[in-house]
């Protein structure tokens, strides 16, 4: 398994982050859909973005020396399909367990009047500007583009990775 360092930004929310019952890094994102939204094509295209984006397979362990790192996981990314007449969408938001879940829920909820895509992502893998990101990936892939050269590994491992391990010897230097 690769591991990566924390940014200065991560590990301040990974040790602010109450690992038993807060949800006070969490973001979430209510959307209204069209009466006409193909609700199993959109949940395809979800599982795509999910699938491509490897921020969102993101979790957080700490080793032998109490060193906190992070780690692509395989994620089963389940999208929960609700059918109800009345819901109170921040009842479903649960804390998450930054070693043991996945970091976000995603939820397809149709009810006699309306048809929402409701998830939440938390913040230590997320920001306004990934979760506007997100949507407009997922709007994509539902719309028929290939968004799929747009996005890549390297993103994740190189280009952000290298700068935390730099940003880091340059800060603990001896």
């Amino acid at each position: 398994m690769t591991t990566y360092p924390l940014s200065e930004t991560e590990y301040a929310i990974y040790s602010g982050n109450d690992r038993n019952c807060s949800t006070a890094y969490d973001l979430p994102v209510k959307i209204i859909l069209e009466p006409n939204t193909d609700m199993e094509k959109l949940e395809n295209a979800i599982h795509k973005v999910i699938r491509l984006n490897p921020a969102l397979n993101t979790s957080f362990g700490t080793d032998e020396n109490g060193e906190t790192y992070k780690y692509h996981r395989t994620n089963n990314s389940e999208i929960y399909l609700i059918e109800t007449d009345d819901i109170d969408l921040y009842s479903l938001i649960k804390p998450f367990d930054l070693e043991n879940d996945s970091l976000y829920r995603f939820y397809l909820i149709k009810t006699e009047s309306e048809k929402i895509l409701f998830f939440y992502v938390h913040h230590i893998i997320s920001d306004l500007a990934s979760n506007t990101v997100l949507l407009s990936q997922i709007h994509s892939i539902y719309s028929g583009e290939d968004i799929e050269k747009d996005i890549s590994e390297e993103d994740f491992s190189l280009e952000g990775n290298v700068y935390v391990s730099y940003a880091r010897e340059l800060l603990y230097k001896k």
